[in-house]
């Protein structure tokens, strides 16, 4: 198994190039690599993967400093009960047992891929009698997987990522294959200027994801099918929903892939519109009871729900009783020592610790 440390406060791309140099990599990346790897962790980010989890999943090992300024090392090994609860309410709680200062990750030997694209109808994800087990199949086959559907039509495209030992082919495979193909995911020097820099002056964006067990997909998309035929959604037709798709059974007690479901997927979007969108979007889950109480948002995004309520409705009661007695009694571990290590006027030097 091989490992990556870095600071809490160093930018996914920074590390992504560290590995990259080393011919290494992480087994899946969020898309936006400007935010800060103790971000990444808090709020659980990820990529789009049957097969990965988030970012909190690839922690080995953390340093936290806790809720009274005291510093404690932490382990996914650690044989201590009290201090693998503290490990697992960090990853993915925004701070609620106190702040990331470092991590050690799981990475990998860097691999190529092969992406294709395919144009499917919504309808071939949502009805078993148009082959949607096959589909799903055919998804969960490829080492990433995504969805972006242009909401009030039955437009979808697929892109799937598989592992390949082929060398590249940029000019074959590459941008003439797409705009032949209409594929929304253009390579970046093909798109406008204006659409790549940053704007002069601020500008409001919205981002919201909620995410589902696997077998709510064809409920959750088509209560959203449904509502796209009515007038009041009628100013965001042809907005792109992303469909992402995460391996479950995350350790984080508040991952949003957490509990017992093998595989979870998120709807998820990126618009530059003010936020009673997001309000609409988020009230067609709102209107289905079943629907609202299995949704579990993104902390690191927009969502209307306040902390206990989606604490206890979302994560389950053990969860909720696990992160919050880890939040209690944080300080006493750091007295007691039962981090892996307390070391707060240590300074060590490991080997293979890097970035």
């Amino acid at each position: 198994l091989q490992r990556v440390w870095c600071e809490a406060g160093v930018q996914l791309s920074t590390v992504c190039r560290a590995l990259d140099s080393q011919g290494l990599t992480l087994p899946s990346w969020p898309i936006l690599k400007e935010q800060s790897i103790g971000g990444a962790v808090s709020t659980g980010s990820h990529g789009s993967s049957f097969h990965h989890g988030t970012i909190a999943d690839l922690v080995t090992d953390l340093d936290l400093v806790t809720l009274d300024g005291r510093h404690v090392s932490l382990s996914r090994a650690s044989s201590s009960g009290a201090a693998r609860s503290l490990f697992r309410a960090a990853l993915a709680g925004c701070g609620r047992v106190g702040a990331i200062t470092s991590v050690t990750l799981e990475c990998q030997a860097r691999y190529r891929v092969h992406r294709t694209v395919h144009h499917h109808s919504i309808l071939d994800l949502l009805t078993p009698d148009r082959g949607n087990d096959g589909l799903l199949s055919t998804l969960q086959g490829a080492e990433h997987a995504m969805g972006a559907w242009s909401l009030g039509s039955e437009d979808l495209v697929l892109c799937l990522l598989h592992r390949t030992e082929d060398p590249s082919e940029p000019w074959y495979n590459g941008s003439s294959n797409w705009f032949v193909g209409r594929d929304p995911f253009h390579p970046k020097g093909a798109l406008p200027y204006s659409a790549r820099c940053r704007s002069a002056t601020p500008e409001e964006w919205q981002s919201m994801e909620y995410a589902f067990p696997l077998e709510l997909l064809p409920e959750v998309l088509g209560k959203i099918h449904e509502s796209f035929h009515l007038d009041a959604f009628q100013d965001l037709r042809h907005r792109v929903l992303e469909i992402k798709f995460l391996q479950g059974k995350s350790l984080a007690l508040l991952g949003v892939n957490a509990g017992e479901h093998a595989v979870w997927f998120a709807i998820n979007f990126y618009w530059p519109l003010p936020r009673s969108a997001a309000v609409r979007m988020e009230g067609i889950l709102r209107a289905d009871q079943r629907l609202w109480t299995s949704g579990r948002p993104h902390p690191g995004k927009w969502h209307s729900q306040v902390d206990q309520q989606l604490l206890t409705s979302r994560f389950g009661e053990a969860h909720v009783a696990a992160l919050l007695e880890s939040a209690r009694h944080s300080q006493r571990h750091c007295h007691s020592g039962e981090g892996e290590g307390e070391g707060e006027d240590e300074e060590e030097e490991e080997e293979g610790k890097g970035t």
